[in-house]
């Protein structure tokens, strides 16, 4: 068995996932976006606007519904705007919070929470 296995979560299953998500719940809208693990301190995910790129903490790899529900909260950012996605001290606008609530009611959360 490779390392990659046994640690988790590959590159192509995020690839996969991020992949499934869009067709099911953002209509394919976010096509050009890439999405990687990578090593970060201090968040769970990140959505870059300048690269079109989500990044996911490379240590969530062994915990495969934290990166669902992690890359699911970065994909709503993506799909948004980066000024609605952004509007609020806490770095989530209103428009984020009601993509965050369609996504609940889409069930997307279904079996992650």
């Amino acid at each position: 068995m490779s390392n990659k296995r046994r640690s988790g979560m590959t590159d192509k299953n995020l690839r996969l996932q991020f992949t499934m998500f869009n067709k099911k719940f953002f209509e394919n809208r976010l096509g050009a976006w890439k999405v990687e693990f990578k090593k970060m301190k201090g968040m769970l995910g990140l959505c870059v606007y300048d690269n079109h790129t989500i990044y996911i903490l490379d240590e969530l790899r062994k915990f495969p519904d934290v990166v669902c529900v992690t890359l699911l909260h970065e994909m709503a950012h993506a799909s948004l705007p980066e000024y609605e996605s952004y509007q609020h001290f806490d770095d989530h606008g209103p428009q984020f919070h009601v993509k965050i609530d369609h996504l609940y009611k889409m069930g997307a959360y279904d079996g992650l929470l």
